[in-house]
């Protein structure tokens, strides 16, 4: 058993998106109240470790640009460990990814970077 909830497994796909515009269109029929919150802020107010570590994850790739781990989190029972699997890289104009595709193609071998 993976000893989460019903005994069972939760997958979260979190995807970083970028808005159009920073104004908020509230459906009110779905939702009493919407705004934008620092992410410092929210960090401070969450109590679930696994959002936690989801903004810890997003300051970590803003600062080293990509990131692929598995890190243990603490269940929502506070009873056990859960591993957490991130994986992550910037975005980049078609130009940069050209350049990039155009760099890596005169490398003999591929490399990997550990801590």
């Amino acid at each position: 058993m993976h000893n989460y909830r019903h005994g069972c497994s939760d997958f979260y796909h979190v995807c970083l998106m970028r808005p159009l515009s920073l104004e908020i269109k509230a459906c009110p029929n779905e939702i009493a109240d919407c705004q934008w919150l620092d992410l410092d802020e929210y960090e401070k107010m969450t109590t679930s470790e696994i959002n936690k570590y989801f903004v810890h994850k997003y300051k970590e790739y803003l600062a080293t640009g990509v990131a692929i781990q598995a890190n243990p989190v603490l269940s929502y029972d506070r009873k056990s460990m859960n591993n957490i699997y991130s994986a992550a890289c910037q975005v980049s104009t078609p130009m940069q990814h050209k350049q990039s595709l155009s760099a890596s193609s005169n490398k003999e071998s591929p490399s990997l970077v550990r801590e």
